[in-house]
């Protein structure tokens, strides 16, 4: 059999991927600052007094015979005229997940280590369960405690991805020498199992470098929600939505 170009060695399934399992969803609302720290200007939305919309999500999940865990913070980004969401800050415990994130799509998937305890983790999951997400970074932790039992709440339809879900990739030419391209992508991921839904309350803290604006946050009380036995389907319907090439 030929190998795939330009080598076998560490190859990375191609896309779509097929990613299954369990998600548990904080919904926080975080200042300016935050979106100031992490966005560049071009994409940073309009200023929000009050805050904007943001989520601390953990996942347990499996794909390509894989079980693996994740954490992604979102923020809402704007692309031209087009209002979305975006992942720019996630950590992640596969190695094949990370690399075949950051190379098609552009995510800066850091490494991390994840401490999941609690029902709200255990199979099958049931009314009632309370449990905590815990990622141990680089940088510090971050943690979500569900400490107010889940309940079942409304079918899940398409309430994995409430907005445009936008990701920016950035390409460097000769090696970095040739200027770079910035690219952003509306990924349309298909989620063909919704899985069931419950929600319940619970609460928020990170504790990541010192001066790191969701640290200043401190701990936050916030509604869970929960997706167990979701099916979803990333890389099979992906449209450019602008490209810029800069040279040096």
């Amino acid at each position: 059999m030929t190998p795939r170009w330009p080598t076998a060695f560490g190859a990375w399934p191609d896309s779509p991927w097929t990613i299954t399992g369990r998600q548990a969803t904080a919904w926080i609302s975080v200042p300016d600052a935050v979106v100031a720290h992490y966005l560049h200007p071009d994409l940073r939305p309009p200023a929000a007094p009050g805050g904007h919309p943001s989520r601390l999500r953990f996942y347990a999940m499996e794909a390509h015979g894989e079980r693996f865990h994740e954490a992604v913070v979102s923020l809402p980004v704007r692309a031209g005229e087009l209002d979305g969401e975006a992942t720019p800050i996630l950590w992640s415990d596969s190695e094949a997940y990370r690399t075949w994130a950051r190379e098609l799509y552009g995510w800066p998937v850091l490494d991390a280590a994840f401490e999941y305890a609690g029902a709200l983790w255990d199979a099958p999951l049931v009314a009632g369960a309370t449990g905590s997400s815990r990622a141990r970074v680089r940088e510090g932790e971050l943690e979500l405690v569900v400490d107010e039992g889940v309940a079942p709440a409304a079918p899940a339809g398409a309430w994995m991805v409430r907005r445009p879900w936008l990701t920016m990739r950035r390409t460097l030419h000769r090696g970095g020498l040739g200027g770079e391209t910035r690219e952003v992508f509306h990924v349309r991921p298909e989620l063909r199992q919704p899985g069931r839904r419950l929600a319940g309350r619970g609460r928020v803290r990170f504790a990541l470098a010192a001066g790191d604006p969701l640290t200043a946050l401190g701990e936050l009380r916030c509604d869970v929600e929960v997706l167990d036995g979701f099916e979803l389907v990333v890389g099979g319907d992906v449209a450019l939505v602008s490209s810029e090439t800069l040279s040096r």
